[in-house]
């Protein structure tokens, strides 16, 4: 499942349409148009089915750079020089090794090669692949939460073509795949297990769950909201700066609803206008970090990009959800659910 063979029978495929089908599946994998998406379905159309898709795909964002950096193996084109890159830039000169993938099928990598690679500098990972368990969590929970026929449709899709894109592309093997279907199956099946199920579902955000908001503190929600991605951070494998988001989220959260959940006023005009503040407030706030992080090295250290993750999804979602409140774009409902 490490062989490139299944690169090269996919890229054999004489198809300007079929290449071009597979770049923009893969789009819909990567984080900026995820994380659009997210901010559209939360301030959009619904506040607390989005709260659930952002928590699902932050956790499974999490687990993939946790995995990546566990395993640390390469991909394809680090090790096949004569697959089309499709304007990737190769992690290291790809003019070091030809074909060296495993020889079976169930065979892995060469130890020798993926030794090499990591001493030469190797950083950007493959095993799990990122976009196929994005995808999975995204369009599964998608698939759970709306019961609408084409928004099922287009979820079963793009979970079932997302691995054939990336193994076209030659971002990964076909185990990479595999291994991204595992883990964001693994991850929607935990959320279905515990909240996504219709009658969980229905108490969800209801009478139990605001008490923790008013301070009756449920040790569940601590759990799963603070003391997880926290403990998360003690293993040195783990991306400190998505932990640091999921925080700055979830503590945005506590904020917000601890005075009475969001509701939508009935006005598109007003969903609209959510959406695109959210969107504007956060990609400033990237932007800003950015150009911070090249006049502050503290920035580029583990708890500086900590520090500043956090401050960027903390500030976004607290001062724009605050402002749809104070500017009437949003009311509030502080009966139980």
């Amino acid at each position: 499942m490490f062989s490139t063979e299944f690169n090269h029978l996919l890229q054999s495929i004489d198809s300007e349409f079929f290449a071009w089908l597979m770049k923009t599946i893969s789009y819909f994998g990567n984080t900026f148009v995820i994380i659009p998406l997210l901010l559209i379905l939360m301030y959009g159309f619904h506040f607390r089915k989005g709260f659930v898709m952002i928590q699902v795909t932050a956790w499974a964002s999490l687990f993939i750079g946790f995995f990546k950096n566990l395993f640390a193996l390469p991909r394809p084109f680090d090790v096949d020089s004569s697959l089309m890159p499709f304007g990737a830039e190769y992690t290291l000169p790809a003019d070091r090794f030809r074909s060296t993938g495993s020889n079976s099928f169930w065979g892995t990598l060469p130890s020798e090669i993926v030794l090499h690679l990591r001493e030469a500098g190797l950083s950007n990972y493959g095993f799990p692949s990122g976009h196929v368990t994005i995808s999975t969590t995204f369009f599964g929970t998608l698939f759970l939460l709306y019961r609408n026929t084409w928004v099922r449709i287009l979820s079963v899709f793009f979970i079932l073509s997302m691995p054939v894109s990336r193994i076209f592309l030659a971002r990964h093997f076909l185990a990479d795949t595999l291994g991204g279907l595992a883990l964001g199956g693994m991850i929607v099946l935990i959320a279905w297990s515990v909240l996504l199920r219709p009658p969980a579902f229905r108490k969800f955000l209801g009478t139990r769950f605001m008490a923790f908001f008013h301070f009756r503190v449920h040790w569940v929600w601590w759990l799963v909201l603070f003391v997880l991605p926290a403990a998360m951070l003690f293993f040195p494998e783990t991306p400190v700066d998505l932990a640091g988001q999921l925080i700055g989220f979830n503590l945005a959260f506590v904020l917000i609803v601890a005075g009475g959940f969001p509701e939508h006023t009935g006005h598109a005009v007003h969903a609209l206008f959510r959406v695109l503040l959210l969107l504007v407030l956060m990609g400033g706030l990237i932007v800003l970090r950015t150009w911070l992080a090249d006049h502050w090295a503290f920035l580029e250290t583990s708890g500086g990009e900590f520090i500043s993750a956090f401050l960027v999804m903390f500030l976004g979602i607290w001062t724009g959800t605050g402002l749809c409140i104070r500017w009437g774009w949003y009311r509030r409902r502080t009966a139980a659910l």
